[in-house]
């Protein structure tokens, strides 16, 4: 026979699994939200770096 803690652990028990199951579904569904770059910013940022590195020898 359950007395009642038992069946409050019970009940949350499946109240997590329900969250659970829940968040999972959410952040498999979720789409990002990128931000896009230029098509030149790679280029750009490896100039950047060349001249770092020319100043720092």
């Amino acid at each position: 026979m359950m007395d009642f803690s038992s069946f409050v652990d019970g009940t949350l028990a499946i109240l997590g699994m329900a969250a659970v199951v829940m968040m999972a579904g959410w952040t498999i569904t979720s789409h990002s939200s990128t931000v896009s770059a230029p098509e030149n910013a790679n280029r750009d940022h490896r100039a950047l770096d060349q001249e770092q590195l020319k100043r720092a020898v």
